[in-house]
């Protein structure tokens, strides 16, 4: 009887679980793009670039009123496909979204460095990302 139980109640959280229609997580990777750069993830055949970044946080030594806030467009590829572009933001502002999905990968907005120059000087922007590929999708 215990078993049966045990059985019916194992059958009941499994479809709780695909219920929820979240995708089942894959292997994770943490990559950093180079503006300008394609950075590879090769056992996904999966590349990213890091196309633009839309930056209006404060310089290091400036104080302001607001935090401002950072978004970065990337355009990823899986070998022998089309690209797609996704824009992300970084977390806790409201100007993007910190996290997407994307040709079946799950993108989180870890980082986006460095802060704006404090003399208008252009600025080499790596924005660290973690890349999760959605299980299901493969």
């Amino acid at each position: 009887m215990a078993r049966r139980f045990f059985c019916v109640l194992s059958v009941a959280a499994l479809t709780a679980c695909a219920a929820t229609g979240a995708p089942a997580e894959g292997p994770s990777y943490t990559v950093g793009v180079v503006q300008g750069q394609r950075s590879v993830i090769s056992s996904e055949n999966l590349s990213l670039e890091l196309t633009s970044v839309d930056d209006s946080r404060c310089p290091p030594k400036v104080q302001c009123i607001q935090a401002g806030a950072v978004s970065v467009t990337l355009r990823l590829q899986q070998a022998g496909a089309a690209s797609e572009l996704i824009t992300l933001g970084t977390p806790g502002t409201a100007l993007r979204p910190a996290e997407g999905r994307i040709l079946g990968y799950h993108l989180i907005l870890q980082d986006v460095s460095p802060r704006p120059a404090d003399d208008g000087q252009a600025v080499a922007y790596r924005a660290t990302l973690k890349v999760v590929r959605d299980s299901r999708s493969r």
